[in-house]
């Protein structure tokens, strides 16, 4: 993983490699902390693909590291990262169902130490990825997704989820025709 902020365009504030031993390492996201550093998610292809987040400070200077597998079977790989007002963060992306048979949404809550709060999965019979979280006004988080489960495994269809504060759903909607709509950002 490299990590490499700009203060301009051509002026680097410093360069960071961060290796995980022997395994490859995928990042998938970066955002600057409410202290000044940096979270970075990855994940780390070991043999079943482990979610990673490494912290920062402003230096990006690591402060600490965690891995976290969640499945049995398909790997655990984060798509979005928001820190919440209490430095606490939700990344969203994709696990494991909990029969180890297909991906499901995932969105997975740790405090600002990285300890794990709580883990929410969502989805249906078939596949389904969750690619991007917002937190909304209530202080609840709306999820971005695509999925298999609502057209009978056959398109894949923009799947939308709103949460409470611990990861409820509220409601969700899909949307999609005949053939495949694809989300990425909300």
């Amino acid at each position: 993983l490299f990590l490499l902020p700009f203060l301009s365009m051509s002026q680097s504030v410093f360069n960071k490699a961060f290796d995980n031993d022997s395994t490859n390492d995928f990042g998938q996201g970066v955002i600057q902390t409410l202290d000044g550093g940096f979270l970075l998610i990855a994940y780390s292809s070991t043999l079943l693909s482990d979610l990673v987040i490494i912290k920062t400070n402003e230096k990006g200077n690591e402060t600490w590291r965690k891995t976290y597998n969640f499945k049995t079977g398909y790997g655990d790989d984060p798509q979005a990262v928001i820190q919440l007002i209490d430095s606490s963060y939700i990344i969203c992306g994709v696990t494991q169902d909990t029969n180890g048979t297909k991906p499901d949404i995932m969105l997975f809550k740790v405090d600002k130490n990285g300890d794990s709060l709580w883990l929410r999965r969502y989805g249906g019979i078939e596949q389904d990825y969750g690619d991007d979280v917002k937190q909304t006004a209530d202080g609840g988080f709306i999820i971005l997704s695509n999925s298999y489960s609502f057209s009978g495994g056959n398109n894949l269809d923009a799947y939308l989820i709103k949460t409470d504060s611990d990861g409820v759903i509220e409601w969700d909607t899909v949307y999609g025709g005949s053939g495949d709509d694809v989300t990425e950002k909300i």
